[in-house]
Protein backbone atom coordinates (compact mmCIF):
# COMPACT_ATOMS: atom_id res chain seq x y z
CA UNK A 1 0.00 0.00 0.00
CA UNK A 2 1.12 3.45 -0.95
CA UNK A 3 1.97 5.96 1.80
CA UNK A 4 -0.95 8.02 0.24
CA UNK A 5 -3.00 5.20 1.20
CA UNK A 6 -1.72 5.02 4.75
CA UNK A 7 -1.94 8.78 4.82
CA UNK A 8 -6.28 8.23 3.87
CA UNK A 9 -6.80 6.62 7.00
CA UNK A 10 -5.35 8.93 9.37
CA UNK A 11 -6.74 11.80 7.63
CA UNK A 12 -10.21 10.28 8.02
CA UNK A 13 -9.83 9.01 11.54
CA UNK A 14 -8.61 12.86 12.04
CA UNK A 15 -11.84 13.84 10.43
CA UNK A 16 -9.83 15.70 7.99
CA UNK A 17 -11.11 13.83 4.70
CA UNK A 18 -14.14 11.25 4.02
CA UNK A 19 -13.89 7.60 3.12
CA UNK A 20 -14.05 6.17 -0.36
CA UNK A 21 -17.92 6.99 -0.18
CA UNK A 22 -17.42 10.62 0.88
CA UNK A 23 -18.60 9.81 4.43
CA UNK A 24 -16.41 11.51 7.36
CA UNK A 25 -15.91 9.90 10.91
CA UNK A 26 -17.99 12.04 12.41
CA UNK A 27 -20.96 11.37 10.44
CA UNK A 28 -20.46 7.31 11.19
CA UNK A 29 -20.64 8.43 14.58
CA UNK A 30 -23.95 9.90 14.48
CA UNK A 31 -25.56 6.90 12.88
CA UNK A 32 -28.60 5.30 14.62
CA UNK A 33 -28.73 1.57 14.91
CA UNK A 34 -30.79 0.59 11.79
CA UNK A 35 -28.31 2.48 9.44
CA UNK A 36 -25.34 0.74 11.36
CA UNK A 37 -26.65 -2.28 10.89
CA UNK A 38 -28.02 -2.47 7.14
CA UNK A 39 -24.66 -0.84 5.87
CA UNK A 40 -21.70 -2.51 6.16
CA UNK A 41 -18.79 -0.58 3.95
CA UNK A 42 -17.76 1.70 7.19
CA UNK A 43 -16.99 -1.05 9.38
CA UNK A 44 -13.52 -1.89 7.44
CA UNK A 45 -12.63 2.49 7.83
CA UNK A 46 -13.79 2.21 11.58
CA UNK A 47 -11.78 -0.97 12.03
CA UNK A 48 -9.15 -1.11 9.54
CA UNK A 49 -7.27 -4.54 9.03
CA UNK A 50 -3.25 -5.71 8.00
CA UNK A 51 -5.38 -7.42 4.86
CA UNK A 52 -7.15 -6.28 2.39
CA UNK A 53 -11.19 -6.88 2.99
CA UNK A 54 -13.61 -9.25 1.25
CA UNK A 55 -15.95 -6.93 2.13
CA UNK A 56 -15.03 -3.23 1.21
CA UNK A 57 -11.64 -3.68 -1.11
CA UNK A 58 -11.46 0.10 -1.54
CA UNK A 59 -10.68 0.20 2.53
CA UNK A 60 -7.48 1.13 3.96
CA UNK A 61 -5.62 -1.05 5.43
CA UNK A 62 -2.97 -1.42 8.34
CA UNK A 63 0.53 -1.38 8.19
CA UNK A 64 3.31 -0.88 11.13
CA UNK A 65 3.61 2.89 10.45
CA UNK A 66 -0.16 3.48 10.65
CA UNK A 67 -0.23 1.26 13.88
CA UNK A 68 2.33 3.26 15.00
CA UNK A 69 0.91 6.11 14.45
CA UNK A 70 -2.32 5.64 16.42
CA UNK A 71 -0.49 3.85 19.31
CA UNK A 72 1.95 7.65 19.46
CA UNK A 73 -1.04 9.95 18.89
CA UNK A 74 -3.17 10.63 21.94
CA UNK A 75 -6.39 12.13 19.37
CA UNK A 76 -6.13 8.83 16.95
CA UNK A 77 -6.47 6.54 20.42
CA UNK A 78 -9.55 8.68 21.82
CA UNK A 79 -11.06 8.91 18.56
CA UNK A 80 -10.87 4.92 17.51
CA UNK A 81 -12.08 4.74 21.67
CA UNK A 82 -15.38 6.51 20.14
CA UNK A 83 -15.58 4.11 17.37
CA UNK A 84 -15.25 1.29 19.61
CA UNK A 85 -17.75 2.84 21.80
CA UNK A 86 -20.56 3.07 19.13
CA UNK A 87 -20.28 -0.47 18.07
CA UNK A 88 -20.61 -1.62 21.37
CA UNK A 89 -23.54 0.20 21.99
CA UNK A 90 -24.82 -1.15 18.95
CA UNK A 91 -24.53 -4.78 20.15
CA UNK A 92 -25.77 -3.78 23.83
CA UNK A 93 -22.55 -3.57 25.57
CA UNK A 94 -19.96 -1.35 27.24
CA UNK A 95 -16.85 -0.65 28.55
CA UNK A 96 -16.59 -1.26 32.41
CA UNK A 97 -13.09 0.38 33.73
CA UNK A 98 -11.04 -1.23 36.30
CA UNK A 99 -7.67 0.70 36.87
CA UNK A 100 -6.35 -2.11 38.27
CA UNK A 101 -7.08 -4.66 35.58
CA UNK A 102 -7.54 -1.94 32.08
CA UNK A 103 -10.91 -2.22 30.64
CA UNK A 104 -14.10 -5.10 30.85
CA UNK A 105 -17.08 -5.38 28.31
CA UNK A 106 -20.14 -6.10 29.88
CA UNK A 107 -23.53 -5.70 29.42
CA UNK A 108 -24.92 -2.40 28.29
CA UNK A 109 -28.31 -1.39 29.22
CA UNK A 110 -29.39 -2.00 25.87
CA UNK A 111 -28.16 -4.93 25.83
CA UNK A 112 -32.15 -6.93 25.57
CA UNK A 113 -33.33 -5.15 22.78
CA UNK A 114 -29.92 -5.38 20.76
CA UNK A 115 -29.14 -9.15 21.69
CA UNK A 116 -31.51 -9.85 19.01
CA UNK A 117 -28.73 -9.24 16.50
CA UNK A 118 -26.74 -12.95 16.39
CA UNK A 119 -23.51 -11.11 17.17
CA UNK A 120 -24.07 -9.94 20.19
CA UNK A 121 -24.65 -13.29 21.52
CA UNK A 122 -21.33 -14.45 19.98
CA UNK A 123 -19.49 -12.45 21.30
CA UNK A 124 -20.75 -12.30 25.04
CA UNK A 125 -20.27 -16.13 24.93
CA UNK A 126 -16.68 -15.26 23.88
CA UNK A 127 -16.06 -12.66 26.64
CA UNK A 128 -18.31 -14.04 29.52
Amino acid sequence: MSSNNQDILIQFYLGLSPDTEGRKIEDIWQWKHDRLEYIHDYIQWLFPLVEKSNFNRNAPTLNPSVIETFRNTPQLKQRLGQSLLLMLNFYGLKIESQPSQGIKIIKGENYQQRKKNGLVGEIITIYA
